[in-house]
């Protein structure tokens, strides 16, 4: 089976359509393999999740809910933790590969 991957989404289109998936029973991912599997029907009518994906994400407002912001209070919580902290990396090592015999 084929892979895809969606990259640079916004986190508000992105939590939309986590709502409309969970509003249809679904993860995103089933959810959007679904869409891609009937977008690929031609003539089967148009599903309900993709008329929902239809609506604009322009003005959305997005919930925030308790784990949203625990888990940004942690992230900046981070930041102002590592804020002034400098360090140099070590150099990079490279390890030479050994010869295998195969035979």
């Amino acid at each position: 089976m084929a892979s895809l991957t969606v990259r640079n989404i916004p986190e508000d289109a992105k939590l939309r359509f986590r709502q409309i998936a969970a509003a249809h029973g679904r993860s995103m991912e089933e959810h959007l393999r679904q869409l891609v599997i009937e977008a690929g029907r031609g003539d089967a009518p148009l599903a309900e999740g993709v008329r929902d994906m239809n609506q604009s994400f322009h003005g959305f407002e997005p919930v925030e809910t308790a784990a949203h912001a625990k888990s940004r209070a942690r992230i900046e919580r981070l930041i102002a933790l590592g804020r002034g902290l400098e360090f140099e990396l070590p150099p990079r090592e490279v390890e030479k590969l050994r010869d295998v015999d195969f035979g």
